[in-house]
């Protein structure tokens, strides 16, 4: 039997994985790799000192917001990868960075001209979008492994979404350790790291994920 031939049989019998299924096998997933990444965070870099009175500023939770709205949004189109001829919408990936990305801009624009690089750096832009991706790779591990079980056909994507959310996961750890409350920071240093998160995925998407 060809493979387009094997896969539209999967795509059409009954018994194959239901709607929701998908998600039920990725959660354990999720919540084991989140618990890593807090474990990695508190293991390597520590709680941010200052965490309870940084957490009385709005700016704060920023960080945490965007990797959950994100999460949230690639949730869908990960389900739909892991079943054959299932369609990913992957539109609303753009709204919570759309969001984070205008937010920075106004934050960014209304600063006066020489604190402007600091908003953008900070004191820990060589570390934070290394660290999401240090963080992120128990998690994407543990994805692709559950991908594996399933029958995903798109592999590089399949594998983005999974890194992508992974990226969200770590993000969402780290932020108990970063010190930067600027959002641009988080837009530009967050985003990046999610991102070599999501490309590290689709890399070894159709190397692990290959039937």
């Amino acid at each position: 039997m060809k493979t387009d031939e094997l896969i539209t049989l999967l795509a059409a019998r009954e018994g194959g994985v239901a709607p929701a299924r998908p998600l039920a096998r990725v959660s354990p997933a999720l919540a084991a790799g989140l618990a890593l990444a807090l474990a990695g965070t508190l293991a390597l870099f520590g709680a941010n000192p200052d965490l309870a009175a940084d957490a009385s500023h709005a700016s704060f939770w920023a960080r945490p917001l965007f990797a959950l709205a994100l999460l949230a949004a690639v949730l869908p189109p990960l389900a739909a990868c892991a079943r054959p001829a299932a369609r990913a919408r992957l539109w609303p990936l753009t709204l919570p960075l759309a969001v984070l990305w205008l937010a920075a801009a106004q934050q960014l624009m209304s600063a006066p001209e020489g604190t402007r690089a600091a908003l953008l750096l900070g004191d820990s832009w060589q570390a934070c979008a290394a660290s999401i991706l240090l963080l992120a790779l128990p998690s994407l591990a543990l994805m692709l492994t559950v991908l594996r079980t399933m029958a995903p056909t798109r592999l590089a994507l399949a594998g983005a979404l999974a890194g992508l959310a992974s990226g969200c996961l770590a993000a969402l750890a780290y932020s108990v350790h970063c010190p930067e409350l600027a959002l641009p920071f988080a837009a530009l240093w967050y985003v990046l790291g999610i991102v070599l998160c999501a490309l590290s995925g689709a890399w070894l998407g159709p190397r692990v994920l290959a039937w």
